[in-house]
């Protein structure tokens, strides 16, 4: 890594931490070429993207994340994430079980196809995505986390009688 892509990198870590994302997108545009294209900071560009609400950004990032790294499990969950928020639910829960194909022991990809069916009123898939993530990850950990996920409020009574 260059000098100056360690003081972009540093520059756009302290944004990130004063949170302004706005500022941190501008500096990873400064990034080598070489480096902008590694997982870790497309990630990071993501990411940034998320917490600035540029959820078309995001998805562009994701897309780019899926094509150069589609053996990467995150790159398929940002992409889904951003298609959810731009209410394009259908295409999520499309995107994730194509994705679920290739990393069929990815607790987060099941997780949240059951977020998304939820969303979409096909609460049996929900519950059935719910106990496939609780079966490749701790059963207390995943019904934690949907206990108190808003995109699971419909089948939150099923879920309390799991606990």
């Amino acid at each position: 890594m260059s000098a100056n892509d360690r003081h972009v990198l540093k520059a756009v870590l302290g944004w990130i931490d004063l949170r302004d994302c706005a500022e941190a997108l501008r500096e990873l545009d400064n990034l080598s070429p070489e480096l902008r294209s590694t997982p870790e900071i497309i990630d990071l560009e993501w990411q940034a993207s998320a917490r600035h609400h540029d959820w078309k950004r995001a998805l562009e990032t994701a897309r780019t994340f899926t094509r150069l790294h589609p053996d990467v499990a995150s790159g398929w969950i940002h992409l889904a994430y951003s298609l959810h928020e731009l209410k394009r639910t259908v295409e999520a829960r499309d995107q994730l079980l194509d994705a679920r194909i290739k990393f069929p022991l990815n607790a987060l990809i099941l997780y949240n196809l059951a977020c998304y069916c939820c969303q979409l009123k096909q609460n049996e898939d929900a519950i059935q995505w719910i106990q496939e993530a609780m079966a490749v990850r701790d059963r207390s950990e995943i019904l934690s986390m949907a206990l108190e996920d808003s995109d699971l409020e419909p089948i939150r009574d099923r879920l309390e009688k799991m606990v």
